[in-house]
């Protein structure tokens, strides 16, 4: 299924499509709960967490990784990448309820904002990139 997993000594890592983030690392050592607390609220409030700023759903299936951030399906399978934008709130709302069992009774009002921030991001990338350069001595 898309890119394999890595184990460097007792630490396995799983190294996702570019598109979906840096991937993470793992190990079998047992962890409560409680452990991950103050990680998880700060992804859940910090204005720099991508799960703030992106609507993020995953879900890892028999065959494939799933992934919507945003107004971008993704789904990563041992036949590779397939990416689709989300074309309305209709589809948005059938593809939270078809491909993660997600039933929002305000998924249209939630992708207006999923929609702004994908133009958003659409311009941002089409932007140039802004090089400084130093002041002449």
């Amino acid at each position: 299924m898309g890119r394999p997993l890595s184990l460097d000594g007792k630490r396995w890592h799983y190294d996702p499509d570019p598109q979906d983030g840096p991937g993470y690392d793992f190990t079998l050592t047992p962890y409560k709960l409680a452990d991950f607390a103050e990680q998880s609220q700060r992804q859940q409030t910090s204005p720099h967490s991508g799960f703030v700023r992106t609507t993020v759903c995953y879900r890892l299936t028999r065959d494939a990784v799933v992934g919507l951030r945003g107004a971008l399906l993704s789904t990563t399978s041992a036949a590779g990448v397939e990416r689709r934008v989300i074309a309305d709130a209709s589809d948005y709302q059938a593809t939270l309820a078809d491909r993660f069992g997600l039933q929002l009774a305000d998924a249209p009002t939630l992708w207006e904002r999923v929609w702004a921030r994908h133009q958003a991001w659409l311009r941002e990338q089409a932007a140039p990139a802004v090089v400084q350069s130093s002041p002449s001595s």
